[in-house]
């Protein structure tokens, strides 16, 4: 179940990675607790950033014990081009921190017009020769600056051979009308399914048509429709399955998207067709909420319980935070509290920002503390102006592992945690 979680939990989080100058850096992810009634905090996902504004980092925790463990980090590099060159994923040993064992790399290539052609997926392998052993690739071909085929290839033994490959025909509007798959059998392409594709006046695409091949012939699969509102969003699916004893589509699902003025998706929702009592059933919902920035802040799913009830019940929630500079460094902000706000990045490699604000003039200090309690620093120690502050704390001389920073101002005390991983 943990498995299948985290993989929802990463398609949907890079499915949002940022909003105009501000960055998406941290999400929390809740599971519904029925007996309790209450959302539990499961796992959090931290993403940090190079200055030019490219993802640098994103690291996974896992709640445990009222505490949180690091479980993986996601490491990216760039070229010239601001592509992405190289992707690292790595995991962590339970026990220590700074201990980190590399897993899966994916490097990229891209050709004199910035276009990927190739993706290498490769795994560490840590035993008797420790190194990287491809796993499968992808190759891309372009015509005229439009992909026209890819290829799937797999390690089976000696080395990298072909597996799969799909070829993508045009319109004249440059639309995809024809995808056609084929896998490698006995040195030759054997085809395998074909999608065809058809569009609005708006170049919308409206209808996707799936067809196995058999029997040197194609039979229809599988049917997708799709409509639109004014603004051009989608707003429905209909999903239907050839029935071949009967010639006819039979409809499955059907998905509704809302959306707001400002075209921000409000809800999706899911049902099936029940062909006995011939009517839609519920299945699940999303419901997606903004901030007045429009910025997504969180989303909730539902399942529907079906039978005679039908009754909707909490499963998944995800909350989104942002930052930018600007949220921390804007001059013309009024302080009217004291307040300790959390470091950024955290965790953190090695320097990380602290900034608090204190509404008056007053004596300040600002420590940072291991996790046995002994002082290992003093950022701020004195008497300081109204205002907001920022400090830069440097660690590159100390271990990995989680610190505290503790601020004072006159009678006003707080405390933070911070984790620090080499």
């Amino acid at each position: 179940m943990k498995k299948i979680l985290f993989v929802i939990l990463f398609i949907i989080f890079f499915q949002y990675p940022a909003f105009g100058s501000e960055h998406l850096v941290q999400t929390k992810n809740y599971l519904w607790i029925d007996s309790t009634q209450v959302w539990d905090f499961t796992s959090r996902t931290v993403t940090n950033y190079y200055d030019n504004g490219l993802r640098k980092e994103t690291l996974h925790f896992d709640s445990m014990e009222n505490d949180e463990i690091p479980i993986l980090i996601n490491e990216y590099t760039y070229d010239e081009n601001g592509n992405v060159f190289e992707h690292i994923q790595s995991t962590y040993d339970e026990a220590y921190l700074n201990n980190r064992k590399p897993s899966y790399k994916t490097t990229y290539s891209y050709n004199e017009t910035g276009q990927m052609i190739v993706e290498n997926h490769a795994r560490y392998d840590k035993w008797s020769n420790p190194r990287w052993v491809d796993l499968y690739q992808w190759e891309y071909e372009y015509e005229d600056g439009k992909l026209i085929s890819k290829t799937y290839l797999k390690e089976k033994g000696n080395g990298l051979e072909n597996d799969s490959r799909t070829l993508i025909e045009y319109d004249e509007n440059d639309n995809a009308i024809e995808k056609i798959s084929a896998e490698w059998y006995n040195s030759t392409w054997k085809n395998t399914e074909r999608v065809q594709m058809a569009y609005n006046d708006n170049n919308l695409l409206v209808e996707e048509i799936n067809s196995k091949f058999e029997y040197d012939n194609w039979i229809p699969d599988k049917r997708y429709s799709y409509t639109y509102d004014i603004h051009k969003n989608k707003n429905s699916e209909l999903w239907q399955n050839y029935d071949t004893e009967l010639s006819s589509w039979r409809i499955q699902r059907q998905i509704i998207y809302n959306f707001d003025d400002n075209d921000n998706m409000l809800s999706e929702f899911g049902q099936t067709w029940d062909y006995w009592e011939n009517v839609w059933n519920d299945s699940y919902r999303h419901s997606f909420n903004y901030n007045r920035d429009n910025q997504l802040v969180n989303v909730v799913y539902q399942l529907n319980t079906g039978g005679i009830d039908k009754q909707w019940i909490n499963w998944l929630k995800i909350d989104y935070e942002y930052s930018s500079a600007t949220d921390i460094e804007d001059p013309a902000k009024i302080v009217t509290d004291y307040k300790l706000f959390n470091n950024y990045p955290n965790p953190f490699n090695p320097s990380t920002k602290i900034t608090y604000s204190i509404p008056q003039q007053a004596k300040v200090s600002l420590t940072i503390h291991s996790i046995t309690g002994e002082k290992v620093a003093t950022l701020a120690d004195g008497v300081q102006s109204p205002g907001q502050h920022n400090i830069t704390f440097d660690a590159k001389n100390l271990s990995s592992g989680i610190y505290f920073y503790k601020l004072q101002a006159d009678n006003y005390i707080e405390v933070k945690k911070m984790i620090l991983m080499k």
